[in-house]
């Protein structure tokens, strides 16, 4: 059941109180701000909550912009960062497809996870699939010197994407890695396009926590949402942009190589509203 038939089904309690609807929202994850917002506009009109509902999910998304920067200088250098099962690597081999498809030719991976097993050859087999380049060292070694590795590679590249461990959000070794990394990328190229925080729409509040954490240890840019297909319309992004502004910018929607989307407004909301309101 989709967020909008739950929001139907309370309204239609009798002696609905407005305590009821806030605890229904924060149990979303749709966090306080919002919640309150959206209490404010019922006590007005309370009679279009759908409506008033929409409007408000469009403010908070309209208030960030979440076109992907591919500008010039090329190469287009994009670095992930996300906690293990996030999805991280496979979003990784989906932006390759992505923008392979798009006409970026000369791709390169650096496969800067050298902590967790398998890592690296799980991104060896999707640069091999796709038919990209990869750069990768030894399990256990420094990220960074793989990174630099991988940037001091010669070639007409139009796009690098940059692994990163699998950062565990509590880690402030594992954090401030990222920050090395990020400092290697700037010193070696001058410019990242994107810093891509890669998070798990099944989640949750731990979505918010990741996102505090790793804007601590490096320069966020935006959002991929993993795992958003027909079981997940998730809240938690609501009060992550309301809060950090930073977009959301791509949607995981499925397992295949092309269940990949730029984020719109529009399709978050049809899936709170399973396609009808």
């Amino acid at each position: 059941m989709n967020i909008f038939e739950r929001l139907k089904n309370l309204f239609s309690k009798k002696n609905l109180s407005i305590e009821e609807v806030e605890e229904f929202l924060i149990s979303k994850n749709f966090g306080v701000s919002f919640t309150e917002a959206f209490i404010e506009k019922l006590k007005e009109n309370n009679a279009h909550y759908l409506e008033l509902f929409e409007k408000l999910i469009r403010e908070t998304f309209d208030s960030v912009d979440p076109k992907v920067n591919t500008d010039e200088p090329k190469p287009v250098i994009f670095v992930f960062a996300g906690s293990n099962g996030s999805g991280k690597t496979t979003s990784i081999a989906k932006i390759a497809n992505y923008y392979k498809n798009r006409g970026f030719r000369n791709i390169l991976l650096i496969a800067g996870d050298t902590f967790r097993s398998g890592a690296t050859e799980q991104l060896s087999i999707w640069a091999e699939r796709l038919g990209v380049e990869i750069v990768k060292g030894k399990t256990g070694q420094d990220p960074a010197s793989v990174v630099f590795d991988g940037l001091s590679k010669e070639g007409p590249y139009d796009l690098i994407l940059i692994d990163t461990s699998g950062r565990v959000e509590t880690n402030e070794n594992l954090l401030r890695e990222l920050t090395k990394i990020e400092k290697v990328v700037l010193n070696k190229k001058g410019h990242i396009n994107e810093v891509f925080l890669v998070l798990d729409s099944l989640t949750g509040l731990n979505a918010f926590s990741q996102m505090e954490a790793f804007a601590k240890a490096i320069n966020v840019t935006g959002i991929i949402l993993t795992k958003f297909d027909s079981n997940s319309a998730p809240g938690v992004v609501v009060p992550i942009v309301q809060t950090y502004k930073i977009p959301v910018k791509f949607l995981g929607t499925g397992e295949d190589i092309d269940n990949l989307e730029e984020f719109s407004v529009d399709t978050y909301i049809s899936k709170l509203t399973g396609g009808n309101k």
